[in-house]
């Protein structure tokens, strides 16, 4: 590569994602920054890069991100690429394109991440150009987990042991086409030789590994001493140093089957000779990714009570919290387990707010009106909240008064619950129980009238009644004749 052209090529490195998605999926996650050395051939020339990955889909291996020259970083590139994991090696594809000097050319690498994550390197080509490259930095191993949405539920453990040639079969059946975890954990020793985990193998006790066993006479490949499922070879991905992988399974609807595979993996011919050496075993978690935990028929990333069957997703406060698992499902901010009254809403008057009653208009304490200077009336805090009336507002009051009574009770449901209304009910609901006094009507009294005022409620013969009277009036006395006259106040 011309030295103008690889400078140009670092021009601003945004990996765009490539299509390009494998079976198994990827088994390192390149995300950071790494340090790269393409080496032209023939010749030998070193173009120093700097190259972040900032962002990696874990489930397919595509990566972007972005790119320079080291001796002059406003030589900037873009790349794209994936990033792939196979039971042979580690595999990367890329694609460089330039977009700062010598926009348009393109340079195409493969190669593959060292088995401790900390390199990778391959070949590249560009336009009538090869390159060797290296890169340094550091992979983390892709572990697989449930899908998003999905709740982790543990179906059985299954001990695999090392000394047998035959597969060791889950007791449970997995369902077809049903997502599960399968985690697998432990060591276990080829006497005498190494130890090994589920994808890995050590001959110093752990100090270095290797994926499988090639060292001579014995070149068995990457595959041996794996654990197998279902007779093939999986991507239990990167080395875990503690000796626990795990692998996303599709139920096929029979049981999983296991096996340590102790064999040449280049042939996938398995050796049931080898076996009588083996020592120990590994074991095997298996999780059912479950997409409706409450079987409601609807999934858990969109279920509004995930774990509260309700299959009508009922939300009358509209709070993204479905009723049947919110705690004050009408938001009044009386809870349900002390709300006497259901699906609360503010209150709305007939004619409108009357001086000394009440209404909730949706906040803790009631709202009243009270006469203000010269003769105005202002809206104030009332002295009754919604806690006071266990979540019920003054048309909930109302109507269950009105259906325990018969009671119409009109002038509280034009103008607001009196006082007495309310203190009745507070009263009433003390217990948590509503069984007590049934306020009926309220009378108010002129001071300035002769003739007696009625109730509009007529009271039922031989029954007992309370009458509570409330409130003052102003009153002047003629000393000429003893006669009262009403005042202003």
């Amino acid at each position: 590569m011309k030295k103008g052209i690889l400078l140009g090529l670092m021009t601003a490195m945004m990996l765009v994602m490539s299509l390009a998605v494998t079976a198994i999926g990827p088994t390192w996650d390149i995300t950071g920054t790494w340090n790269m050395d393409f080496v032209l051939l023939p010749g030998g020339g070193h173009y120093i890069h700097t190259m972040v990955v900032n962002s990696f889909n874990p489930a397919t291996g595509e990566f972007s991100g972005t790119g320079f020259y080291n001796p002059n970083p406003g030589y900037t590139w873009v790349v794209s690429g994936d990033v792939t994991g196979t039971i042979i090696n580690d595999a990367i594809t890329f694609q460089i394109v330039y977009t700062g000097l010598n926009p348009g050319y393109t340079v195409n690498g493969v190669g593959t991440i060292a088995a401790d994550g900390k390199s990778m390197s391959g070949t590249a080509t560009g336009p009538g150009q090869s390159f060797t490259w290296t890169g340094t930095g550091t992979a983390t191993a892709v572990v697989d987990t449930c899908p998003t949405g999905t709740a982790t539920e543990k179906v059985e453990t299954i001990t695999v042991p090392s000394t047998s040639s035959v597969a060791t079969p889950s007791i449970n059946v997995l369902l077809s086409g049903k997502n599960y975890l399968l985690v697998s954990s432990g060591t276990w020793e080829n006497v005498g030789k190494n130890v090994a985990d589920t994808e890995f193998a050590s001959v110093d006790n752990w100090a270095t590994h290797m994926d499988g066993y090639n060292i001579d006479p014995y070149f068995l490949g990457e595959g041996e001493f794996d654990l197998q499922i279902d007779g093939a070879f999986v991507n239990w991905a990167g080395y875990n140093s503690a000796h626990t992988y795990s692998h996303l399974y599709t139920g096929t609807g029979s049981p999983v089957n296991f096996l340590i595979f102790d064999g040449d993996s280049n042939t996938g011919v398995l050796n049931p000779g080898w076996y009588g050496d083996n020592s120990g075993s590994l074991s095997v978690d298996i999780y059912y990714c479950n997409p409706d935990v409450d079987d409601d028929g609807v999934l858990n990333d969109v279920d509004n009570c995930p774990l509260v069957a309700n299959p009508g997703q009922e939300d009358f406060d509209v709070d993204g919290l479905g009723d049947a698992c919110d705690t004050d499902d009408d938001n009044d901010g009386v809870l349900d387990v002390n709300d006497f009254c259901e699906s609360t809403t503010a209150d709305v008057p007939d004619v409108s707010l009357g001086v000394n009653r009440h209404i909730w208009k949706g906040e803790d304490d009631f709202t009243t009106l009270v006469p203000g200077p010269k003769g105005t009336k202002v809206t104030a805090t009332s002295p009754f909240s919604i806690a006071d009336t266990k979540g019920c507002s003054c048309e909930q009051i109302l109507q269950t008064l009105k259906d325990a009574t018969g009671a119409q009770m009109v002038g509280h449901w034009k103008y607001g619950c009196s006082k007495s209304v309310m203190e009745e009910w507070v009263l009433d609901l003390s217990d948590g129980v509503f069984d007590g006094l049934y306020l009926l009507d309220t009378v108010t009294v002129p001071a300035n009238k002769e003739t007696d005022t009625l109730s509009s409620e007529s009271l039922i013969a031989g029954n007992e009644y309370v009458l509570k009277a409330s409130g003052t009036a102003c009153a002047e006395m003629n000393s000429s004749s003893h006669l009262y006259h009403l005042l202003r106040c």
